[in-house]
């Protein structure tokens, strides 16, 4: 029985429109691991109210907007792999990029939950895994740091904080995958990057077109 409600899921994710893929990926992880929500996702498709007048704690979030920064960019198409090792020949090809393409606003979010000092690399990847859509890649890391005098407000963070482009993630010749990031050198934002294993303080940002 299990098998047969599973395979209709999956059959059905097919006819899924893609902007709707980010929010049913965190619907399922909701589902997943906490019990109020799925008398809530029932009562939404009777088009009753889920909550009946009960607000939802915030408590625990881990994916939080610092309201450090608002800039808009322009769309910016996905990079090619020979536009990557242009600057970093090290690469060997783009195993994923999920990152936006049209126009937007950049925001900078944190995923530590409140009290959080440090998370390891893989608590980072699985807590932006239901964002994907939203959270911003390499070009936009790559117009960002060549339009940053446009923007004080950007420089104002300059040697504070450092931004993640996780959107996109690549690998090199040994297997071992990376982020894009922009982060000091000297009194400039520079792109750099770092191993997707690398432990998430807080100190670092993630660069997304929401919150």
């Amino acid at each position: 029985m299990a098998q047969d409600m599973l395979g209709n899921v999956v059959r059905n994710l097919v006819n899924v429109p893609e902007e709707a893929l980010g929010t049913l990926i965190d619907l399922t992880e909701k589902l997943a691991s906490d019990p109020k929500w799925l008398p809530a996702v029932k009562k939404t498709l009777r088009m009753e109210n889920p909550w009946d007048g009960a607000k939802i704690s915030s408590e625990g979030d881990s994916f939080r907007g610092t309201g450090e920064l608002s800039i808009k960019i322009p769309a910016q198409a996905q990079p090619s792999l020979r536009e990557i090792q242009k600057r970093f020949s090290w690469v060997k090809k783009i195993e994923r990029d999920n990152s936006p393409t049209k126009e937007l606003t950049l925001k900078l979010v944190t995923v530590l939950r409140e009290g959080e000092e440090c998370i390891d690399g893989n608590e980072y990847e699985r807590r932006i895994a239901p964002r994907q859509d939203i959270i911003l890649g390499y070009q936009q890391a790559v117009w960002l740091e060549e339009h940053q005098d446009e923007f004080p407000e950007f420089m104002a963070l300059l040697g504070k904080v450092y931004i993640d482009f996780s959107g996109l993630v690549v690998v090199d010749g040994d297997g071992s995958r990376s982020v894009f990031y922009l982060d000091q050198g000297d009194r400039r934002w520079r792109l750099d990057f770092s191993w997707f294993s690398h432990d998430f303080g807080r100190y670092e940002r993630v660069a997304s077109s929401c919150k």
